[in-house]
């Protein structure tokens, strides 16, 4: 199960990107998804009377979450930078904290894991689950939730798809579109042609390094084009 973090932003026109982090949404989606991953284990079906045991004696799940690096296109930090990784470090602590409180609030009201004197956790609060959260990639999940995988990068952000009709689509990341009606530096339909082919093949899935032409306008509206390629 793993939290939407594109989910968590919202529009603020205040801000210099557009958008700002609503943590009550932050925690309250972490919150739901810890109790829909501890409940299945009871209301599972197991095949074999040792899986039930080996998982109810320690109650393992795996809380997750998707969606970072569009949530940083959004907020406009570059995933890469110190102040992206500072910004995710105090996020992610927050999520840790909230996923970790759901499970020790849990155990306080149906008890700890059965194995939980056994192991490390055995000096501390009561827990629920041996192990709370996880890292998946959620190659798919995202795919389907129409976001970016796990903690990872966007790996294109322009591709074409083929439909089951044989119709080819280009399409860029929806992020990517967004900012580009923001910042906007292609003139005509050729160009964004251009600009996604580029993407796709010499930009290996970035826009760096793509370039702009200066034709029939003004140095002033050519600069500005310029500028607003580069944010």
């Amino acid at each position: 199960g793993h939290v939407n973090l594109e989910l968590i932003v919202e529009k603020d026109e205040s801000q210099p990107s557009g958008y700002r982090i609503n943590l009550d949404i932050l925690r309250e989606n972490t919150r739901l998804m810890y109790e829909i991953l501890d409940n299945a284990i009871d209301q599972n079906e197991f095949t074999l009377p040792i899986i039930e045991q080996t998982q109810k004696s320690t109650r393992k799940i795996g809380v997750g979450f998707m969606g970072l690096a569009n949530m940083l296109f959004k907020l406009e930090l570059s995933y890469g930078s110190e102040e992206a990784r500072d910004f995710v470090d105090n996020l992610l602590t927050s999520w840790e904290i909230e996923s970790d409180e759901a499970s020790f609030s849990k155990a306080e009201r149906f008890g700890p894991f059965p194995n939980f004197h056994l192991s490390h956790h055995s000096q501390g609060r009561p827990k629920r689950n041996a192990i709370v959260r996880t890292l998946a990639p959620t190659g798919t999940t995202g795919f389907v939730a129409q976001t970016t995988g796990g903690m990872e990068p966007e790996y294109a952000l322009a591709y074409t798809r083929t439909t089951v009709q044989g119709t080819s689509i280009d399409l860029f990341n929806p992020v990517l579109e967004e900012k580009l009606a923001k910042y906007p530096f292609l003139r005509n339909e050729e160009e964004r042609r251009r600009f996604h082919s580029f993407i796709q093949n010499n930009g290996n899935g970035s826009l760096q390094n793509f370039e702009i032409n200066r034709k029939q306008e003004s140095e002033e509206k050519f600069r500005i084009r310029q500028q607003n390629l580069a944010k």
